[in-house]
């Protein structure tokens, strides 16, 4: 028994489309440490408002009720 995927469903490429405008125009961290050349650089999301706003616009694009908190300090 194994799964059978079906292509361009839109539902999902409503969702992969929504996850990449989430990190849309958010910094991106080169990495300086021992893991520069075997590591991806860090996306910066934690001390960006534009990561919140982000994920506020996808949800009323969306329907999806409710708010973002914020776990960082300003």
């Amino acid at each position: 028994m194994g799964f059978r995927f079906e292509r361009n469903l839109p539902h999902q490429t409503r969702a992969i489309e929504s996850i990449i405008e989430i990190y849309k125009n958010l910094p991106i961290e080169q990495r300086d440490d021992y893991l520069k050349n075997y590591a991806n650089p860090i996306i910066a999301h934690t001390n960006s408002l534009r990561y919140s706003d982000n994920i506020l616009r996808i949800m009323q694009l969306n329907g999806i009720p409710g708010g973002v908190k914020l776990y960082f300090k300003m």
